[in-house]
């Protein structure tokens, strides 16, 4: 990356998920983008429901982003309604706008409403596309009980179909992601797994003041992750009982169950803390032992949570409460990385609570953190996959 002679790549990031969103999707490609920029020209497209005209145009770092206006996910039907117009205006933004040439078209995605604007770029520019795909939809919503008609189901099948279809390559996340791939007749399948930069924006100065252990939970609060279940079946008498505070950080579909719950709670053993910027949330996750990841029981595909890996980038322990057979509960254990308990036993997770306490055992994993982190999670890494990629 350090040859200043090399002629840049313009490469078409397409995405739902980009700054000003403080998401996992947002973040990732942001540091992407960053790390990758010596090399290759971006252009971003995503959308943004609050811009007034139909688009809008803005220069970060030399890269630029294009924001297509949309209609507000207030619900499930007018998110499907915004992502199934999503293909109509981007290529109505390109009949409507000359532009440079593309060498590469990058999509994140999981939106599955990109492939016909997808096959029409690749055939006007000639280039190929590298799909990095994160979840399985429709079919976790389908498994979940999201979606209850077979006929909405099938038709949502085709939409995904032709995504895939509209892909060169694909990047999965998971082992259980690559199989489901191959299974359904796609050979230009890889694992990609999820990345952050690792960079230190917390100084090492800041000391800790300590009067409590600190869990943390950090992320969607939704119907996918479930943490409301996991919750209600905490013994918050033995949290109190050894000085353990759980702090909940997120948004999503179950934040009123979670603040209506713990309203009864004392503060001293839970606490909400809301929705915090990457700065704040980074100076909050300082100060923690262990970070808690939860998955619902009906999981449908193993994946590796983005907070899961921020946990881990910041020498923090994991414990984990999700499905059996979730890959990430060998892989938490395997690397030696943190606790794990699976939807059969409360007991066990909060046994795994209290553990956590014991220094003798958290020392170790802090340590693993670091290594597991830099061997499979390091930007460096995702950028040789894609890059071999974009050629």
């Amino acid at each position: 990356m350090s040859n200043l002679n090399i002629i840049k790549k313009n490469i078409l990031v397409i995405t739902d998920s980009y700054f000003p969103k403080n998401n996992s999707g947002a973040i990732m490609l942001g540091d992407f983008i960053k790390f990758s920029k010596l090399i290759f020209n971006f252009i971003i497209i995503t959308f943004n429901p609050d811009i007034k005209e139909k688009y809008s145009v803005k220069i970060l770092d030399d890269q630029i982003i294009i924001y297509l206006k949309v209609w507000k996910n207030n619900n499930y039907l007018t998110r499907f309604l915004s992502e199934s117009l999503y293909s109509y205006k981007i290529i109505n933004f390109f009949k409507h706008n000359s532009f440079i040439n593309l060498d590469y078209i990058v999509t994140y995605s999981p939106s599955i409403f990109f492939g016909k604007s997808i096959n029409y770029l690749k055939k006007i520019y000639s280039c190929k596309n590298y799909l990095i795909q994160r979840d399985i939809f429709p079919d976790w919503a389908f498994k979940q009980g999201l979606i209850k008609s077979n006929i909405i189901y099938k038709y949502l099948k085709k939409i995904e179909k032709n995504n895939y279809n509209s892909a060169d390559h694909i990047g999965v996340e998971s082992t259980g992601g690559y199989e489901y791939f191959i299974k359904n007749g796609f050979n230009n399948v890889e694992i990609l797994n999820n990345w952050i930069a690792n960079n230190k924006t917390i100084q090492e100065t800041h000391k800790k003041i300590k009067y409590k252990t600190k869990y943390i939970y950090a992320g969607n609060l939704g119907i996918a992750q479930d943490f409301y279940s996991l919750l209600t079946n905490i013994n918050f008498a033995e949290l109190q009982k050894n000085n353990i505070q759980i702090i909940i950080c997120g948004g999503g579909k179950q934040i009123s169950q979670i603040t209506n719950f713990i309203k009864e709670l004392p503060k001293d053993t839970i606490k909400y803390i809301g929705e915090l910027n990457r700065e704040d949330y980074l100076k909050e996750l300082y100060d923690c032992d262990a970070g808690i990841v939860s998955l619902s029981i009906k999981t449908y595909m193993s994946n590796y949570p983005f907070k899961f890996i921020d946990y881990i980038r910041n020498d923090i322990p994991i414990i984990a409460h999700i499905n059996k057979n979730n890959e990430l509960k060998k892989f938490i254990e395997i690397n030696q990385i943190g606790l794990c308990s699976d939807d059969s036993s409360y007991d066990e997770f909060n046994k795994n609570l209290i553990l956590m306490t014991k220094k003798n055992i958290t020392y170790d994993f802090k340590k693993n953190c670091k290594k597991t982190f830099e061997k499979y999670f390091s930007i460096e890494r995702a950028f040789k996959v894609i890059e071999s990629k974009l050629k």
